[in-house]
């Protein structure tokens, strides 16, 4: 006599073409511990976020359900109390990922210089976006005063400006295919601290992303990323301290490293005496909402991010990341 047995078999092929932002999402959505309403609204934003990262700015979108439903990732209330126009642009302007992309596409169409140009791509970003009600000039301050302020860790004879790029020396958001062997969440984990804050199934395939902002200056390149989280509404939210915690806990550290790479590749494939520790320059991150003149507090180094490339780290991170030191990079 026979007996029918069954077998559940669950399949899984690791091979696919993922992002940080899937990988962020899917980490988030493992390690979230809410319940209720809140941890459906995370669920949600998280699954959204995964399909649609490259065309909207997902973390932001992320940051507002935050603030909506009473959580946050500084501990900061919101700004329903107090009167919007009370508030400099920077801290009013419309949270969550539709005005998040909104800004990125004003700095991807400016050329950083030209004010005129600046009023007509704010007019058009903001009707295109539905965020029509903000001022156009109010906006385009305040993107004025965030590429005039001088950044810190960019290696430069005089102190060093967005606002002194050229067009040959600038290069928006450049898209990136990494190829990936057995990418695992314990080894990303090891990488950045050990703390368990990745989960995620392995992938082997590709990354693929869009860098928001790549220069060059001074014979040195840099990664360049554009944030719109809001993380309060002093100058004291947006010093580096701070935001080394956000970059956490938003796993902009993985998204740094695997924007590093990329363009440590791109670098090897064309500069024929290229070096790491010669022409790398490290990456910038760029909180939007604390940069500008609107704090009469602020530090230098208000809303920047700067990380500086370890060359040792690089190494292990190319051998994590890489398929093969003889696999090139598509760009």
């Amino acid at each position: 006599v026979y007996k029918r047995q069954t077998v559940n078999i669950e399949w899984r092929d690791a091979w696919r073409v993922g992002s940080y932002s899937q990988l962020a999402a899917h980490s988030a959505s493992g390690s979230h511990s809410s319940t209720g309403a809140n941890s459906s609204a995370h669920s949600n934003v998280e699954q959204s976020s995964a399909d649609l990262a490259q065309t909207f700015d997902w973390e932001a979108g992320l940051d507002f359900i935050q603030s909506t439903t009473g959580q946050s990732t500084t501990g900061q209330s919101s700004t329903d109390n107090l009167n919007k126009n009370e508030l400099p642009t920077a801290l009013q302007f419309s949270k969550g990922a539709n005005p998040g992309t909104c800004l990125h596409a004003i700095f991807e169409y400016w050329d950083f210089k030209d004010h005129t140009q600046l009023l007509e791509i704010c007019e058009k970003q903001l009707t295109l976006y539905g965020l029509a009600e903000h001022s156009t000039e109010g906006v385009a301050q305040w993107m004025t005063s965030v590429v005039q302020q001088i950044i810190p860790g960019v290696q430069s004879d005089l102190p060093f400006s967005l606002s002194q790029l050229e067009k040959h020396n600038r290069l928006d958001e450049m898209e990136f295919y990494l190829p990936v062997g057995l990418l695992e969440a314990s080894t990303i984990d090891a990488l950045l601290g050990g703390d368990n804050r990745f989960q995620f199934q392995p992938l082997t395939g590709y990354l693929k992303g869009f860098i928001d902002l790549i220069f060059e200056w001074q014979g040195r390149y840099y990664v360049a990323d554009y944030k719109s989280n809001y993380l309060g509404l002093t100058a004291n939210d947006y010093l580096p301290e701070s935001l080394i915690e956000s970059m956490r806990d938003h796993k902009y550290d993985l998204q740094s490293w695997i924007y590093t790479v990329a363009l440590d590749q791109m670098l090897s494939q064309r500069l024929a005496d290229y070096s790491p520790e010669k022409h790398l320059g490290g990456s910038l991150y760029l909180y939007l909402r604390g940069m500008g003149d609107h704090f009469s507090d602020a530090t230098p180094d208000s809303g920047i991010c700067y990380t500086p490339v370890d060359i040792e780290q690089l190494e292990k991170w190319r051998s994590v990341l890489l398929r093969s030191r003889d696999v090139e990079v598509s760009v």
